[in-house]
Protein backbone atom coordinates (compact mmCIF):
# COMPACT_ATOMS: atom_id res chain seq x y z
CA UNK A 1 0.00 0.00 0.00
CA UNK A 2 1.43 3.78 1.12
CA UNK A 3 5.19 3.30 1.54
CA UNK A 4 7.34 6.42 1.95
CA UNK A 5 10.26 6.83 -0.93
CA UNK A 6 13.24 9.06 -1.09
CA UNK A 7 13.14 11.38 -3.81
CA UNK A 8 15.88 14.11 -3.21
CA UNK A 9 18.42 14.99 -0.67
CA UNK A 10 19.97 18.50 -0.21
CA UNK A 11 22.98 19.57 1.83
CA UNK A 12 21.62 22.79 4.20
CA UNK A 13 24.20 25.05 5.12
CA UNK A 14 23.47 27.47 7.76
CA UNK A 15 25.22 30.69 7.33
CA UNK A 16 25.95 33.28 10.83
CA UNK A 17 22.66 35.05 12.15
CA UNK A 18 24.47 38.11 11.62
CA UNK A 19 24.33 37.84 7.90
CA UNK A 20 20.05 37.65 7.90
CA UNK A 21 19.90 41.35 9.41
CA UNK A 22 18.63 44.33 7.09
CA UNK A 23 16.53 44.49 4.16
CA UNK A 24 16.89 41.74 1.64
CA UNK A 25 19.03 43.46 -0.71
CA UNK A 26 21.33 43.62 2.38
CA UNK A 27 21.32 40.12 3.05
CA UNK A 28 21.75 39.15 -0.67
CA UNK A 29 25.19 41.08 -0.44
CA UNK A 30 26.37 40.09 2.72
CA UNK A 31 25.13 36.13 1.30
CA UNK A 32 27.43 36.38 -2.03
CA UNK A 33 30.13 37.97 0.33
CA UNK A 34 30.09 34.73 2.95
CA UNK A 35 29.46 32.11 0.46
CA UNK A 36 32.96 33.93 -1.22
CA UNK A 37 34.52 33.50 1.86
CA UNK A 38 32.65 29.92 2.56
CA UNK A 39 34.31 28.64 -0.31
CA UNK A 40 37.62 29.82 0.47
CA UNK A 41 37.33 28.50 3.91
CA UNK A 42 36.61 24.87 2.01
CA UNK A 43 40.08 25.57 -0.03
CA UNK A 44 42.23 26.50 2.56
CA UNK A 45 40.12 25.78 6.24
CA UNK A 46 40.96 29.66 6.73
CA UNK A 47 37.36 30.64 8.69
CA UNK A 48 36.75 30.98 11.86
CA UNK A 49 32.97 31.41 11.23
CA UNK A 50 30.28 28.39 12.85
CA UNK A 51 29.18 26.61 9.87
CA UNK A 52 26.24 24.61 10.55
CA UNK A 53 25.86 21.98 7.59
CA UNK A 54 23.03 19.05 7.85
CA UNK A 55 21.62 16.95 4.69
CA UNK A 56 17.90 17.26 4.53
CA UNK A 57 15.91 14.51 3.08
CA UNK A 58 12.82 14.85 0.93
CA UNK A 59 10.10 11.95 0.62
CA UNK A 60 6.63 11.19 -1.15
CA UNK A 61 4.24 8.86 -0.29
CA UNK A 62 3.70 6.64 -3.02
CA UNK A 63 1.40 3.23 -4.02
CA UNK A 64 3.85 0.47 -3.75
CA UNK A 65 1.91 -1.03 -6.33
CA UNK A 66 1.59 1.65 -9.16
CA UNK A 67 3.91 3.92 -7.71
CA UNK A 68 1.47 7.10 -8.29
CA UNK A 69 1.43 9.43 -5.80
CA UNK A 70 -0.21 8.58 -2.51
CA UNK A 71 -3.82 10.09 -2.28
CA UNK A 72 -6.71 9.31 0.26
CA UNK A 73 -10.77 9.10 -0.37
CA UNK A 74 -12.05 10.84 2.45
CA UNK A 75 -12.80 7.45 3.97
CA UNK A 76 -9.02 6.91 3.86
CA UNK A 77 -9.26 4.18 0.87
CA UNK A 78 -6.36 4.47 -1.81
CA UNK A 79 -7.36 6.68 -5.42
CA UNK A 80 -4.23 5.00 -7.28
CA UNK A 81 -5.07 1.17 -8.38
CA UNK A 82 -7.53 -1.93 -7.79
CA UNK A 83 -4.45 -3.95 -6.39
CA UNK A 84 -3.99 -0.77 -3.25
CA UNK A 85 -7.91 -0.43 -2.82
CA UNK A 86 -8.45 -4.39 -2.34
CA UNK A 87 -5.52 -4.22 0.46
CA UNK A 88 -7.02 -1.12 2.40
CA UNK A 89 -10.84 -2.94 2.02
CA UNK A 90 -9.10 -6.50 3.40
CA UNK A 91 -7.36 -4.48 6.05
CA UNK A 92 -10.36 -2.44 7.11
CA UNK A 93 -12.41 -5.75 7.44
CA UNK A 94 -9.65 -7.01 9.31
CA UNK A 95 -9.66 -4.14 11.80
CA UNK A 96 -13.80 -4.02 11.63
CA UNK A 97 -13.80 -7.80 12.87
CA UNK A 98 -11.10 -7.29 15.41
CA UNK A 99 -13.26 -3.67 17.19
CA UNK A 100 -16.44 -6.10 17.01
CA UNK A 101 -15.20 -9.19 19.18
CA UNK A 102 -13.32 -6.55 21.28
CA UNK A 103 -17.05 -5.14 21.91
CA UNK A 104 -18.45 -8.22 22.39
CA UNK A 105 -15.95 -9.09 24.95
CA UNK A 106 -16.49 -5.46 26.61
CA UNK A 107 -20.28 -6.58 26.82
CA UNK A 108 -19.41 -9.84 28.45
CA UNK A 109 -17.62 -8.36 30.99
CA UNK A 110 -19.55 -6.03 31.85
CA UNK A 111 -22.46 -8.40 31.85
Amino acid sequence: MKKKVLVDLEVICDSPNYILWGNLEHQERQLELWAKDFNEFIRDHRSQDRVNLSVRRVYKEECEYCHRVWEEYDDGCPVCCTKAQEEWKASKKELDLEEASRQISLDYDAG
